[in-house]
């Protein structure tokens, strides 16, 4: 069962990219990300990259996904739900909709717009809605990997 705080990142087809920072029609704007940015993300195992958020790809209620194609070609995505009936995480993976040949590093209460300032997280290669949901809405990692995602510009 995937979750369903992903639902959005079905809808990246759909949706114009635009290279500027995104309000949504309600007037929120994403304080986690914004389409230049540098971040880069430690995988807990021993693999590091670094990647540039690319330009918005969906933006509603809250919710903003950023997609863009690696040289690789492989899928790079970041997410952020803002604070509100849910609760706030952002998101960085590799590959599809983060299938389980993917990688992601899940963000409990994300807060550091600084500089430098390493965010620690939940990483996972396989779904699990029941951890990650757990994870999201309490910060238990459950014995599981650990991840970090840091601003670089």
């Amino acid at each position: 069962m995937r979750r369903l705080l992903l639902a959005p990142l079905f809808a990246l087809s759909a949706c114009s990219p635009t290279s500027s920072l995104y309000i949504d029609k309600n007037g929120l704007e994403d304080p986690i990300f914004a389409p230049g940015q540098v971040w880069t993300v430690d995988w807990g195992d021993g693999r590091g990259d670094t990647f540039t958020v690319p330009p918005v790809a969906f933006a509603k209620g809250g919710v903003f996904a950023y997609a863009g194609k690696l040289q690789n070609g492989r899928t790079v995505r970041f997410n952020h739900r803002l604070e509100g009936e849910q609760a706030a995480y952002a998101q960085v993976g590799i590959d599809g909709n983060f299938k389980d040949d993917g990688w992601h590093c899940l963000i409990y209460n994300p807060r550091s717009l600084a500089l430098n300032i390493p965010q620690g997280g939940l990483y996972t290669s396989i779904y699990d809605s029941a951890r990650d949901d757990l994870y999201i809405y309490s910060g238990a990692a459950g014995g599981m990997p650990r991840c970090t995602i840091t601003r670089m510009s």
